[in-house]
């Protein structure tokens, strides 16, 4: 496999991000993994960690985030809480998916209690 195709897996890294760290680290992006060196592959995960938050960080920036919304109590974090559309789109006709899973919470609890 190509190294900007293996950096695009890992959770937080698109085609972009990848690329620039192949070209900081002054790796082709058609390398395969298997060709690397030692030195090349820890200059990589050194650019890739420094460059922005990823995997888990970036995970719990994310949650924290939402938390915070909610927390707040602001109109954003009330419609994350309902399991609705927070950015303004139609729900009368749309966001039926949001709607029916709600509504199975909804029986569900029910009928464990």
């Amino acid at each position: 496999m190509q190294i900007c195709k293996a950096l695009q897996r890992i959770y937080g890294l698109g085609r972009t991000s990848s690329l620039l760290i192949c070209a900081q680290c002054g790796i082709t992006s058609t390398t395969r993994v298997s060709d690397l060196y030692q030195s090349e592959m820890d200059s990589l995960s050194e650019w890739s960690q420094s460059l922005k938050p990823i995997q888990t960080n970036l995970k719990r920036a994310n949650q924290q985030s939402l938390e915070r919304l909610v927390n707040i109590g602001s109109y954003r974090g009330f419609r994350l809480v309902q399991g609705l559309p927070t950015r303004g789109q139609r729900t009368s006709s749309n966001a039926q998916t949001a709607k029916r899973i709600r509504r199975l919470k909804r029986t569900s609890r029910k009928s464990s209690r």
